[in-house]
This record gives C-alpha cells, sequence and structure tokens, in this order.
C-alpha cells in the first residue's frame, strides 16, 4: 500500500502543521495554486502509467508495424 503524502511543516512559532491546513498551504503557497497543483497530480499520473504499460504499448506499435510491411497479393 502506498504512504499517504504528508504535507505536515513546522510554522514560524515552531507548531507543527498537519491536515487539512498544511494540505492548503502546501497546494497554494508551495505549488502556487490549484490548477498548478491539478497540473502537478496529473502529470506524475501520466508518467507512471506510460512506465508501466510501455512495454504492453511498445509491443503493439512493433507488431501495426511489421503488419504494414505485408502487402496484399
Amino acid at each position: 500500500m502506498a504512504k499517504e503524502p504528508d504535507f505536515s511543516y513546522p510554522n514560524e512559532d515552531g507548531k507543527l502543521v498537519s491536515g487539512a491546513a498544511a494540505f492548503q498551504h502546501h497546494v497554494y503557497t508551495e505549488m502556487g495554486g490549484i490548477q498548478k497543483y491539478n497540473d502537478a497530480v496529473g502529470y506524475a499520473y501520466i508518467t507512471e502509467f506510460v512506465k508501466a504499460h510501455s512495454d504492453i504499448i511498445n509491443e503493439g506499435l512493433a507488431v501495426k508495424a511489421r503488419r504494414s510491411r505485408f502487402k496484399a497479393v
């Protein structure tokens, strides 16, 4: 099981901020807004998808390329 992301950080007073407040700080202060956060998450998902499925995708492309070399007689 994957570890949950931990956005906790110490504030100016040295107290640990965690939970929703830490997540809000991460999205709005560190990432620069919701759109940039969503883009980063989407990029991570797409990257992991390609890593996990590249062998299957490449094999399918190779089969398609081999088939395209044959000519109907």
